[in-house]
C-alpha cells in the first residue's frame, strides 16, 4: 500500500488533481469569479486536508506496520491488529470524507453560473 504511493502514476493523479484545483481557483479570481473562487478554495482546503492525513497519519501508521515485528501468536496477531486498526480506521474515515467533500464542493462551484 505505503509503495503505491511512490509510484509514478499515483503520484501524477494525486498532485493532478491538487493542481487542477489550484488552477481552477486561480482561473475564477482571473475571471473575478467569486463565488468560484470561494468555492474553489474550500474545496481546495478539504482537498489539502485529505493530503495531509495521508501524508502525515496513514502513510505513517502503514511504515510503522510493515517495519514491526512478526507477531509469534495468535493472541499477539490480535493484539498487532487493534493497536494499529482503530487510528488507521479513524484517519481513512477522515481523509474519505475530507475526499468527498472537497469533490462536492467543486462540483457545486463547477455548476454555478
Amino acid at each position: 500500500m505505503t509503495s503505491s504511493v511512490a509510484n509514478p502514476i499515483f503520484l501524477f493523479i494525486s498532485n493532478g488533481a491538487l493542481i487542477a484545483q489550484i488552477g481552477f481557483v486561480l482561473l475564477a479570481v482571473s475571471l473575478q469569479q467569486f463565488d468560484q473562487v470561494v468555492l474553489g478554495s474550500i474545496a481546495l482546503i478539504f482537498y489539502a486536508a485529505t493530503l495531509l492525513i495521508t501524508f502525515s497519519g496513514n502513510l505513517p501508521l502503514n511504515k510503522a506496520i510493515i517495519s514491526a515485528e512478526l507477531p509469534a501468536s495468535d493472541s499477539e496477531w490480535n493484539e498487532h491488529r487493534v493497536r494499529f486498526e482503530a487510528r488507521w480506521t479513524l484517519l481513512n474515515h477522515l481523509r474519505t470524507l475530507t475526499c468527498i467533500l472537497s469533490v462536492s464542493v467543486l462540483v457545486v462551484a463547477l455548476l454555478i453560473n
